[in-house]
């Protein structure tokens, strides 16, 4: 019988040690691991991309690369695009922030997490509130290009 709460076996080769993730990528020397975790520790940990475990480390792999191909780590220290925007607590416990003229807020359900942007909601889920926040931000400049390009003009700083 297996727990309905337990992972399957083939996703959990996802998470790894330090150690345990340099063999594996050597691309990634472990003494530079080490610094990106001492820079950015509790950004990686909100991101999801690292976990405590009693006082070691585990990387979520997944999450480590989509932060690296989102160039989180040519950041300075405190993170990623997403951190560079001041993200406000409501009194509903919903974080939001002004990106471009344009209300985002981020959130968490039974579901997941969500994002909505301009009173929309993106669609799907996210796993983690870093996601959910770039998400977000993506879909706020996205909109931005596409307004300049068509020409859209803001009545409100006009």
């Amino acid at each position: 019988m297996t727990h309905p709460e337990a992972r399957p076996d083939n996703e959990s080769v996802n998470f790894k040690s330090v150690t345990q993730f340099c063999q594996d990528n050597t691309a990634f020397p472990k003494g530079g691991v080490r610094h990106m975790i001492f820079l950015h520790g509790p950004t990686l940990i909100a991101e999801g991309a690292i976990h405590k475990y009693g006082d070691r480390i585990i990387i979520n792999q997944r999450r480590w690369f989509e932060l690296l191909e989102a160039g989180f780590f040519l950041q300075p220290k405190g993170g990623c695009l997403v951190m560079s925007y001041e993200w406000n607590l409501s009194a509903k416990g919903n974080y939001y922030t002004k990106i471009n003229q344009r209300l985002c807020v981020v959130g968490k359900s039974k579901y997941g997490f969500w994002a909505l942007v301009d009173e929309e909601f993106l669609q799907g889920k996210y796993d983690s509130l870093g996601e959910a926040k770039q998400a977000a931000v993506e879909d706020a400049n996205r909109r931005a290009e596409l307004d300049e390009i068509l020409g859209v003009i803001d009545v409100d700083s006009e």
